[in-house]
């Protein structure tokens, strides 16, 4: 799409121009870049130029997930009692983020990570009554 294509199709979605459009669509509504070019006809790398050219800052990568979330007792607590996708929307998260963050801090594991094996030592065997 030219310069003029992304004017014309901004005027006919409704918009003044491209800026506002992008404006809109992004900062906004929130809509990733995929989302934005799939819509619009053409790749995540032409809209992001868009983007960049109208003077828009472009958001982390990540969405959601990107966001950290530090467990604490007081965090555990609330998810127990209001449970995790409350909790989630909340402060702002993907539920998915929250759950992730307890259940990586029970396993006490990163990716990349070996977990530690449980003990498959065997059990001494149990004393005979000839040898008591």
């Amino acid at each position: 799409m030219s310069r003029s294509d992304w004017e014309t199709t901004a005027t006919s979605l409704g918009y003044l121009g491209e800026k506002e459009m992008l404006e809109d669509l992004y900062l906004t509504r929130k809509f990733s870049l995929a989302i934005i070019a799939r819509k619009l006809g053409t790749s995540s790398a032409v809209v992001a130029s868009h983007i960049n050219k109208a003077g828009i800052t472009l958001r982390k990568r990540g969405g959601a997930n990107y966001v950290k979330v530090i467990p604490t007792p007081e965090l555990e607590e609330r998810v127990r009692v209001e449970g995790v996708q409350q909790v989630a929307d909340a402060l702002g998260v993907d539920y998915s983020t929250l759950y992730k963050v307890f259940y990586r801090s029970k396993n006490k594991t990163r990716r990349g990570e070996k977990k530690e094996a449980e003990s498959l030592t065997p059990h001494p065997p149990p004393e005979s009554p000839e040898s008591a």
